[in-house]
């Protein structure tokens, strides 16, 4: 059941012979600001989330950001249920920052991370599998700490894990943003940690700090595509009568 105020419910039934995907559009009155979704029946419902958008141009913004989550998450699920919730919303980029819950796998700690490597890459491409002609990006993960004989330093596995991610996205075509890098490099978290932007756990970020590191990512992305129009002034010029159009 799927309410807004002052007017009546909408009732989805969600009955099926088998588990599947399903998606139901919902036009809402100018200026809603409210809506509620309960269920009436005893039976399992999973709702994979929402997208809100306007009848005007612009950008949505949609995360799958889950605590705790990594590669065996992705890969826990069914690909064929990944590629259709992508299909779905058809995306333009699609955006993947992982590695900061594996700094401490064996994979990462022994030879040269090949079986690591291997699955980042899997992991990729079934993303990328519900919207192939999407961009993508790559982000690593942000500095790490971790104290040795009382001093902060960067988890020596982000070395690793950062010269992989960098191979993968040149591998597989996609953009790639160096996270520690914005931060200051090698040693960042601790800096961080002195002007309040990073938490004691030597993990997280203050809401200060991801706002700075979230500020940073969206110039990257504004500069890097204004890089790009003045490369392709004919493509750029033909995209935006298309968009206006």
């Amino acid at each position: 059941m799927v309410s807004v105020p002052d007017q009546p419910p909408v009732s989805l039934s969600t009955a099926a012979e088998a588990i599947g995907d399903a998606h139901h559009r919902l036009d809402l009155p100018a200026g809603t600001r409210q809506l509620t979704i309960s269920t009436t029946g005893d039976g399992p419902v999973t709702v994979y989330g929402m997208a809100l958008e306007t009848g005007s141009a612009g950008v949505t913004w949609e995360p799958l950001g889950v605590a705790g989550a990594s590669q065996s998450s992705v890969l826990r699920q069914g690909a064929n249920h990944i590629a259709r919730q992508i299909a779905q919303r058809d995306p333009d980029l699609i955006i993947y920052q992982m590695g900061g819950n594996e700094l401490g796998y064996p994979a990462l700690k022994s030879k040269d991370g090949g079986v690591w490597r291997d699955r980042y890459v899997k992991v990729v491409q079934r993303l990328r599998a519900g919207a192939p002609n999407a961009s993508c990006l790559l982000i690593t993960p942000l500095d790490q700490g971790e104290r040795v004989r009382g001093a902060i330093h960067s988890k020596a596995t982000l070395d690793t894990m950062i010269r992989l991610q960098r191979e993968v996205a040149a591998e597989l075509g996609c953009g790639f943003w160096d996270a520690r890098a914005a931060m200051g490099g090698k040693g960042a978290y601790a800096r961080w940690l002195s002007h309040k932007l990073a938490w004691g756990d030597l993990y997280h970020l203050t809401n200060k700090g991801l706002s700075l590191i979230g500020h940073s990512l969206a110039d990257a992305l504004e500069v890097a595509y204004d890089d790009w129009r003045k490369d392709n002034p004919v493509v750029a010029a033909d995209s935006a009568a298309s968009t206006s159009g």
